[in-house]
């Protein structure tokens, strides 16, 4: 039986699903039709109706073959979830875990831009939202449409430093591989060529890194909302492939995010700073760029989407 090996466990809106795509691709490499089978996070309900049996869990690795040196998956609430690491270290003790983090400015700004687009989140404006947060603790305006409040709390899921000083602590270092998404963004061939050599794969000699997940938009959210019922039908009995109804049926588009405010980025940054710090000193890496105010503004337009967000 084939077992998972391997484990990008987060964080959202940090370049998962570009880097999950690159390794599916590798002749060597299996990844779970699923992106996110959120198995082992058993803390955290953001997907009813998902996978829950070890069994239906196993089914995602059963197509694996012998060719195949790493089999893993990608559910970026691990890194978040607090049981989620030590029910994969008890499935695995061997396992291998790849963490991919971003200034928790930006992260946040995006993570509130996906809830919108997942319908677990009806206001859109960011701002309003992040004051929102202490009320909907207190279980208050919280959407009918939201199974999990705690995916509303974009602070507490943007604090990498404090879920990054947790993994360690319970991960041998040589377990766990860290990639910024501003190394992703200016070298993906030089990470990517990293991320193979950590799981002991040979390097296929991979070109193009193309974008995915860039920014999306809902055109008409009571269709979305019936074409994710039948998500959760389809794979209630067994069908496991993502059907992409919402792109058949241009239900989606690409939109660029209301850049934040001045004042609302220093904001940020207060909360923010001692994490940013406390993260510095767990992956030994200068992050004051992600410090300087200045840094934080957002890149002008492109036509595929943003350039911060090539590799969400």
């Amino acid at each position: 039986m084939n077992k998972p090996n391997f484990f990008i466990v987060g964080a959202p809106k940090c370049g998962t699903t570009s880097l999950a795509n690159y390794l599916a691709e590798h002749k060597r490499i299996f990844m779970s039709e699923i992106k996110e089978p959120s198995f082992f996070s058993d803390d955290i309900d953001i997907n009813p109706g998902g996978i829950t049996s070890l069994d239906k869990y196993e089914q995602l690795f059963s197509p694996a073959g012998s060719n195949h040196i790493a089999v893993g998956e990608a559910s970026t609430q691990y890194l978040y979830s607090d049981s989620a690491v030590e029910n994969i270290l008890g499935y695995n003790p061997e396992a291998k875990f790849i963490v991919m983090l971003r200034n928790p400015i930006k992260m946040a700004h995006s993570l509130h831009f996906q809830q919108v687009y997942s319908l677990n989140e009806e206001v859109e404006d960011f701002k309003t939202a992040w004051y929102l947060q202490e009320e909907r603790k207190r279980g208050n305006k919280v959407p009918s449409a939201c199974n999990d409040p705690q995916v509303l709390q974009y602070g507490d899921w943007c604090k990498t430093g404090q879920q990054m000083k947790r993994l360690m602590q319970n991960v041998e270092e040589d377990q766990v591989f860290t990639i910024l998404l501003d190394d992703m963004k200016d070298n993906p061939r030089k990470v990517y060529e990293e991320v193979l050599r950590f799981l002991n794969v040979p390097d296929d000699r991979r070109k193009q890194f193309p974008k995915h997940n860039t920014s999306t938009k809902v055109r008409l959210k009571f269709l979305e909302r019936v074409i994710r019922k039948l998500g959760k039908v389809k794979r209630a009995i067994g069908i496991n492939k993502p059907l992409k109804v919402s792109r058949m049926l241009n239900n989606t588009k690409e939109q660029k995010r209301e850049p934040l405010s001045d004042k609302m980025k220093s904001e940020l940054l207060n909360y923010f700073r001692h994490d940013i710090h406390l993260l510095e000193e767990t992956i030994n890496r200068d992050l004051s760029e992600w410090t300087d105010v200045e840094t934080h503004d957002e890149a002008a337009p492109q036509p595929a989407g943003e350039v911060e967000q090539h590799y969400l």
